[in-house]
């Protein structure tokens, strides 16, 4: 899979979606480990470096489920498009957050992947600090993760609540949170 087919679709997702600070829980800062950036060496890997050999996952399918094997993706400031490998033991036992993609700094958009048999891939824009702003972001980004060679099976777009859905139903059906 090769980033420089994307380039291009790339320039013009940043210019119509730039990055922003991320999302605050209230008026609460998050603690220190949420905000320490993942480096390479510890799995951080961008969109067009994903090894064939990714752990296969599947989405949640209720709220109560986490899924298998998921992880969180970023398009950061610079408009690189991240992906976590693993949650990280020095950061705790708290999970990896999208804020630990970009050391705290500005994304464009996050969300959750699940690897199939790549290429297929599971993608949510589930991220509570880089949400999608709406419907037509998440597309956008899902159009990236096609450019580089991904099958994205989208969990996709709640309507009712304007929101991305974040649990997998079936080929096309999902619910939000």
């Amino acid at each position: 899979m090769t980033f420089t087919d994307a380039e291009e679709s790339l320039g013009d997702f940043l210019e119509r979606y730039p990055p922003r600070p991320y999302r605050r829980r209230g008026a609460a800062n998050y603690p220190a480990a949420e905000l320490e950036a993942v480096t390479d060496a510890e799995g951080l890997l961008y969109l067009n470096e994903v090894p064939a050999q990714m752990p296969q996952g599947s989405p949640r399918r209720s709220h109560e489920d986490d899924g298998q094997n998921c992880h969180i993706w970023v398009i950061d400031e610079r408009g690189r498009p991240c992906i976590s490998q693993a949650p990280l033991p020095r950061l705790g036992p708290e999970k990896l957050h999208h804020t630990n993609l970009t050391g705290g700094g500005e994304a464009s958009i996050g969300g959750e992947i699940w690897f199939g048999s790549l290429p297929f891939v599971y993608l949510s824009g589930s991220s509570g600090r880089y949400p999608p702003t709406g419907r037509d972001h998440l597309e956008c980004a899902e159009r990236l993760f096609r450019a580089v060679g991904f099958d994205v099976h989208s969990l996709g777009w709640d309507s009712e609540t304007d929101q991305p859905l974040r649990v997998w139903l079936g080929k096309s059906s999902a619910v939000g949170e």
